[in-house]
């Protein structure tokens, strides 16, 4: 008896880790706090649209980012995207894209290379609900975002927003100490058309 007690005790400590998101694992002895907690390199990005200008953002292994335009246009640039998240609830994520002579791809020179670096600080938090399961979401809520340009001298534009009411919530597709994947995938309906957006976002830990 005191054995399939002992048994039943460990099954009950390893529920707060069981499986949450598509890809997780089954169950894991560290919380999804512990596991999202710390630095993350942009390893894989997808995102499309079926409507506006840019219809495409695909970045490659080899650290390209290629836009897509509605008139065929194409334009690359070289990305380093790192993200952190502390314990306490907060999170920043640092975009820098490093822009060539070319402005688009199989043009002639048309530009000075410079690069650009954006900041966005803020909260995070898990959600759920609406069908999916607690913690299954991870949501984003920006405060502040700071933008510099490497041609523009030591200039920084600050932006502080002082009372953030809309957060970015991506499905927590899989979240382990080794990868971590987001999604979201969202559709407008309008009385002629919809208009589709979905993005897949791969992290690895940083070195």
């Amino acid at each position: 008896m005191k054995k399939l007690i002992g048994i039943s005790l460990v099954v009950v400590l390893m529920l707060p880790g069981c499986k949450k998101g598509e890809e997780d694992p089954f169950f894991s002895f560290s919380s999804r706090k512990g596991r999202l907690a710390g630095e993350w390199v942009v390893s894989s990005y997808n995102w499309s649209r079926n409507f506006g200008d840019t219809t495409s953002i695909i970045l490659s292994t080899d650290s390209m980012l290629t836009y897509s335009y509605g008139d065929s246009l194409e334009s690359q640039t070289r990305l380093r995207w790192l993200w952190s998240f502390d314990k306490k609830g907060n999170y920043e994520s640092g975009k820098e894209e490093f822009f060539g002579p070319k402005a688009f791809v199989n043009e002639p020179d048309s530009q000075v290379p410079y690069s650009e670096t954006t900041i966005n600080r803020g909260t995070w938090e898990f959600t759920g609900g609406n069908g999916e399961p607690a913690k299954s979401q991870l949501a984003l809520l920006l405060k502040e975002v700071e933008y510099s340009r490497s041609d523009q001298g030591a200039n920084i534009i600050l932006y502080t927003i002082s009372a953030p009411r809309e957060a970015a919530v991506y499905s927590l597709v899989k979240l382990t100490k080794d990868e971590l994947k987001l999604s979201y995938n969202v559709t407008r309906s309008y009385s002629f058309y919809d208009e589709e957006e979905q993005l897949d976002i791969i992290l690895v830990p940083r070195n």
